[in-house]
C-alpha cells in the first residue's frame, strides 16, 4: 500500500505533538554522557542529537523535513494492515492516536527516571559505570509502564544502584519491583525506617518481643504486614519464632576479635552495642523478621528516614535484654 496524502495529512497533525514526547533531546549533553549506555538504550537518536549545538532544533528540523511524519505514516500503514483495513479507516487513525498517546507516556517516564538517577548519582557522588545487558532489557521494559512519582522515585533509586554497582540489583528484584505499588512502595519505606543490618549482609527487623497488633504507633497494621509479606519484600511475620538475631554469638566473634562491641547498621549509620549483663548467660535470642532477598537489594538504595517511636522503643528492649547502644 502506497502512503496517501490523506495519511501524511493525520500523521502531520500528530506529529505537531513530537517535540513533547522526543524531549530527550533537551536533556543537557552532560546528563546523556553521564548516564552513557543506558541512554542509548532509552533513545537512540540522542547520541546523534547531542553532538549537535542545538539539539531542538535540529530534531525540529528533522520533523520539518518529513522523517517524523513518515514514521508517523509508516505506523498507520502497518495498523491498517493489522486490522485488514485501509489506513483512512477511523480506527485506524484512532489506534494511531492511541499509540502516539502511549510513548509520550513511555517517553516522559524513561527522561524523568533517567534525570533523577543522574541526579542522585551527582548528589551522591557516584561515578557510572556500564549496568548488567539483562538488567538494561528488564528496567527499560518496566520502568516506562509505572504510573505514579513515587514509584518513578523508586525506579529511578533502583538505576541509580545498579549504574553505581552493576550487578547490585538482580533481574528477580525488578520482577519484585514490577508488582509494586505505590501504597506498598510506601509501606516499604517505613519498613527501611526500621531495619537494621549486620556484617554478614542480612536486612531485618527487630521485633521487639511484639505482636503485629502493636506495631500500629510505629506506623504499620497487621495488615500491612500482609502486604508486604504478599509482595516478596519482606518473610513471614508468622516464622519469627524461627528467625532470631543470635547476637551472643555476635559479641563471641566481637571477643574473639579482640573487641567488646558489637557493630550492626541502623539508618545507615554504625549501631554500636555492649552487654550490660552477666556475658555467661548464653543462647541470647532476639526476633526478628527478615527482609527477602529483593527487600534487601531495594534497602540499599531506599534512603531510611528515622522512625523516632521505634527508636525508642528499640533502645528500651535492648536495655531490658542486657544490652544498649554504645556512642
Amino acid at each position: 500500500m502506497d502512503i496517501e496524502p490523506e495519511q501524511i495529512r493525520l500523521a502531520s497533525e500528530i506529529g505537531r505533538e513530537l517535540p513533547r514526547w522526543m524531549k530527550l533531546v533537551g536533556i543537557d549533553k552532560p546528563v546523556v554522557a553521564m548516564l552513557g549506555g543506558y541512554a542509548r538504550k532509552i533513545e537512540a537518536r540522542a547520541d546523534e542529537a547531542v553532538d549537535k549545538i542545538d539539539a531542538r532544533a535540529k530534531l525540529e528540523r528533522v520533523a520539518s523535513d518529513g522523517e517524523a511524519l513518515n514514521l508517523m505514516a509508516r505506523k498507520m500503514k502497518q495498523f491498517a494492515d493489522e486490522l485488514g483495513t485501509t489506513a483512512d479507516d477511523p480506527l485506524v487513525k484512532r489506534t494511531l492516536g492511541v499509540w502516539v498517546d502511549k510513548e509520550m507516556w513511555y517517553q516522559e517516564n524513561r527522561e524523568a527516571i533517567g534525570e533523577e538517577a543522574f541526579a542522585l548519582m551527582v548528589a551522591n557522588q557516584q561515578e557510572v559505570h556500564e549496568p548488567d545487558p539483562d538488567f538494561v532489557l528488564r528496567f527499560h521494559d518496566d520502568a516506562q509502564k509505572i504510573t505514579n512519582e513515587q514509584m518513578r522515585e523508586l525506579y529511578a533509586r533502583v538505576l541509580a544502584g545498579e549504574l553505581a554497582r552493576p550487578g547490585s540489583i538482580a533481574v528477580s528484584t525488578l520482577e519484585v519491583l514490577k508488582r509494586l505499588d505505590a501504597e506498598t512502595a510506601r509501606l516499604f519505606q517505613v519498613w527501611r525506617s526500621m531495619s537494621m543490618g549486620n556484617a554478614d549482609g542480612a536486612n531485618y527487623v527487630l521485633t521487639l518481643g511484639l505482636n503485629p497488633s502493636d506495631w500500629e504507633r510505629f506506623g504499620l497494621r497487621f495488615f500491612d504486614f500482609l502486604k508486604l509479606e504478599e509482595s516478596g519484600l519482606v518473610r513471614e511475620f508468622r516464622a519469627v519464632i524461627n528467625n532470631n538475631l543470635e547476637i551472643n554469638k555476635l559479641f563471641e566473634a566481637a571477643r574473639a576479635r579482640g573487641q567488646s562491641l558489637v557493630q550492626l547498621e541502623y539508618l545507615n549509620e554504625p549501631y554500636y552495642i555492649v552487654q550490660t549483663k552477666d556475658e555467661s548467660q548464653g543462647g541470647k535470642k532476639l526476633p526478628l523478621v527478615l527482609t527477602t532477598n529483593a527487600g534487601s537489594a531495594l534497602a540499599q538504595v531506599v534512603p531510611p528516614v528515622e522512625n523516632v517511636p521505634y527508636t525508642v522503643a528499640l533502645q528500651r528492649y535492648l536495655e531490658s535484654q542486657g544490652f544498649e547502644r554504645h556512642s
